[in-house]
Formats: structure tokens, sequence, C-alpha cells
């Protein structure tokens, strides 16, 4: 089945260039991250380990936070061409989502990581890790600051260590 979804979805790039309300947005939420942050060129010699793959973004142009992920999956589609990046709506995959996230909500964006037979190896769902513990955090100064620099593109680096990781696997 996700063989099917990946087969119909758009490759990322292609997919963009019919995003102009959020092109500005992704380019400063990328521009925030490598100024403050970890670049992301770091992990180029990692990802030229990786001789092919495939990633499947179910996202809405609408959600913030497929917009800060895009910013992500854009970069890592430019610069690692071996790796096949697309991209395709929610609308009509809620099931698929829910299953792959195992909730009973159908979170975007859920970037799963696929292998050469179409099964998942792993999934990212919404947020990095660290960001989505956070969540439940008792500390709501912590949160507030946490989650602002996150939606300046602040945590690009870990969304791409976890699907760097699946990748490897």
């Amino acid at each position: 089945m996700l063989n099917d979804i990946f087969n119909r979805a758009e490759p990322i790039l292609n997919h963009l260039k019919h995003e102009n309300d959020i092109l500005e947005k992704i380019a400063e939420i990328y521009d925030n991250h490598q100024k403050k942050e970890k670049p992301l060129e770091v992990y180029l010699e990692r990802l030229s380990g990786i001789h092919s793959g495939r990633i499947l973004m179910i996202s809405e142009s609408w959600c913030p936070d497929c917009v800060i992920q895009y910013a992500a999956m854009r970069w890592m589609a430019e610069e690692c061409p071996q790796i096949d990046i697309r991209v395709i709506a929610r609308t009509g995959l809620e099931d698929v989502v829910k299953e792959q996230v195992g909730r009973d909500q159908a979170k975007i964006p859920c970037i799963i990581v696929l292998d050469d037979k179409g099964n998942s190896k792993g999934t990212f769902v919404e947020r990095p890790k660290s960001i989505r513990d956070l969540e439940t955090s008792d500390d709501q100064m912590k949160r507030i600051s946490l989650m602002r620099g996150y939606r300046e593109g602040l945590f690009l680096w870990e969304t791409l260590e976890e699907l760097i990781d699946y990748l490897e696997d």
C-alpha cells in the first residue's frame, strides 16, 4: 500500500514549485536554522553513505509543522539526489496516517522512510522527538521558549537525525 501511495506522490522539489505562498517561509526557516544551529551540511557525509532511499511525506501546505519540515526535506532533496523524497496530501489518506503513527488522529506531517519493498523503516510524526517530549513537560517557560525556537526552524537538524537513522537501518 505505501508503495502505491509513494508512486502517486509528487517529487518534493516539483511540489514546492507550486507552493508560492510558503516558499518564502521555507527559506526563512532554513536561513534561521543555518545561522543559529548545527549546519545541515554536517549530515552530508552520513547521507553520502546512503546509496538510495525513499521518503514519503504526507502533509498539507496550510500546516505550520509541515512547512517547517518542508525546509529540511527540500535541503535533503537538493543535496542528496539518491534519496527520492515525495509529497502527497493527507486528504483521503487519514487511515493510512493513523496506522503509521499508531494514534487515533491523522497527525501531519507524517514522514515515512520506506525500504525497497515499500515497507516502513521508520516514521517521523509532526515534530522531532525532543519537541514532542517537551510537550508533556511541567516547565511552561521552557516549553514556550523551545516551541518558539522550533517554529523558527532551529531544530531541523533533529528532524534530519531521526530520518537518517531510519535510512541507515
